[in-house]
């Protein structure tokens, strides 16, 4: 039986760390279980544009329609500008 797991590790718009560790694991189960399987890395259509490395610009770019959460946001990724290109590029 050969199965395929969507998964969504890379085109977040958080950089989970643990994603691809989860789908490594599972995987490696299956193959333990003879269960041939393949990852497919999906790529959401909400996804398109938004910047992993400078989440900053597109937040900036999109304003939503609740003003508080949206300025909280903006507000938030502008502390951690700096720390996050650097995170960004250590989970590429």
């Amino acid at each position: 039986m050969k199965i395929a797991l969507l998964s969504i590790n890379l085109h977040t718009k958080t950089l989970n760390f643990a994603s691809m560790l989860h789908s490594y694991v599972f995987q490696q189960f299956l193959k333990k279980n003879d269960i041939d399987s393949t990852v497919i890395d999906y790529y959401p259509p909400y996804f398109k544009g938004f910047d992993v490395t400078h989440p900053l610009f597109w937040y900036a770019e999109h304003p939503s329609k609740k003003i508080r959460k949206w300025k909280e946001k903006l507000s938030r990724y502008n502390k951690i500008f700096y720390e996050r290109e650097k995170r960004a590029v250590l989970f590429e």
